[in-house]
């Protein structure tokens, strides 16, 4: 995706897990960005073949919005979930899930977007189309009071465009935040 837009097939993803895993990756985060804009649930089978060959930490995010899917995706070797869409329209599944399975296992993710009239970022859900009428920083700060245990950034505005980070943000949120980003 770029911009998350226009997805385009890279590669067989049990090859880049086997790739990652060679070089030694210390974690990878594997989202599909179209189990949540299509309604289905995470291919578990995809992620099974994928946990088994991977030799590293795996965390998933997409399609998720419920308990039943986040232990399914646990016993399969995933090791963290995380959650996007569901953390604002489903408000007591991240706390659910960390009291559940713990806040290590638990990852809130924030899809977010500059917005030039107003200076400030944007959350966005359901795939960057619908806007989250809270500011950054208090939704930091819910994910946390949840129970999330870190927090993963998507600035849709550099997804994919090979642009490098907004390190500005990125310090910002780290500053305020207390768990890890």
């Amino acid at each position: 995706f770029r911009k998350f837009n226009n997805s385009i097939y890279i590669g067989d993803p049990l090859n880049t897990i086997r790739i990652f895993s060679d070089f030694g990756v210390d974690e990878i985060i594997f989202v599909d960005v179209n189990a949540t804009k299509n309604n289905q649930d995470p291919n578990y089978q995809l992620l099974e073949n994928i946990a088994s060959f991977s030799r590293m930490p795996l965390c998933y995010g997409g399609g998720v919005n419920n308990i039943r899917q986040i232990g399914k995706l646990i016993n399969l070797g995933i090791e963290k979930v995380s959650i996007c869409s569901s953390a604002f329209q489903k408000r007591n599944l991240i706390r659910d899930a960390s009291n559940i399975f713990g806040s290590q296992s638990i990852v809130g993710c924030l899809d977010i977007k500059f917005s030039r009239e107003s200076k400030n970022y944007n959350i966005y859900i359901e795939n960057g189309k619908k806007r989250v009428d809270l500011d950054l920083f208090d939704a930091i700060k819910t994910l946390e009071d949840m129970g999330v245990g870190e927090l993963l950034i998507n600035n849709i505005d550099l997804d994919g465009t090979y642009e490098g980070f907004d390190d500005q943000i990125i310090y910002e949120i780290v500053s305020a935040s207390s768990i890890p980003v």
